[in-house]
């Protein structure tokens, strides 16, 4: 594996350092040597093989997950550590950006954004939900409404919580 070629957008984590563009890399870190040769990243977009940029990585146990988006869809995906290989796939209908997203134990939280109206504007509530990594179902939805409706911002998780930088609070889980 050649330093130029590893991408900046890097996990460094204790079963390794991953980094993903449009190929995914996995590197030992006590060795230093590639746990698999690079993989580029293909799904089906439009009813065509296309090659998809990965912006964020997150661990997830034995996974990493990723958002992708593309103009028409988006979707959570999930790659062996050991392998770099997808192990699943689920649509979202509207993913919001990479900083939306955090891990706590087995769930997985994420924003949707709504659809915008004809002519462009917000069409209703963000909305945060939970997803169980291991059967990869909804467990829950939370919509804030208020006369401004923002997005919950950066989420990261807190002591049995979950900070929203936008709303500046802590979401208790129970």
């Amino acid at each position: 594996l050649v330093a130029r070629e590893f991408p900046r957008n890097l996990l460094a984590i204790a079963s390794g350092v991953y980094g993903a563009g449009d190929r995914l890399y996995g590197v030992n870190r006590e060795t230093g040597r590639e746990l698999w040769r690079p993989i580029e990243l293909r799904r089906i977009i439009n009813e065509k093989p296309r090659v998809f940029t990965v912006r964020r990585l997150i661990d997830a146990g034995s996974t990493l997950v990723a958002p992708i988006r593309s103009n028409r869809d988006s979707a959570l995906v999930g790659f062996d550590k050991a392998s770099g290989a997808i192990m699943w796939e689920r649509p979202i209908r509207n993913l919001m950006s990479k900083d939306t997203l955090a891990v706590a134990g087995h769930v997985l939280y994420f924003q949707e954004q709504p659809e915008p109206t004809a002519s462009g504007e917000i069409g209703g509530p963000y909305v945060l939900r939970a997803m169980d990594l291991n059967s990869r179902e909804i467990l829950w939805s939370y919509s804030r409404t208020a006369r401004e409706n923002w997005s919950f911002g950066d989420l990261t998780p807190i002591d049995n919580g979950l900070w929203s930088t936008h709303y500046s609070v802590l979401l208790k889980l129970q």
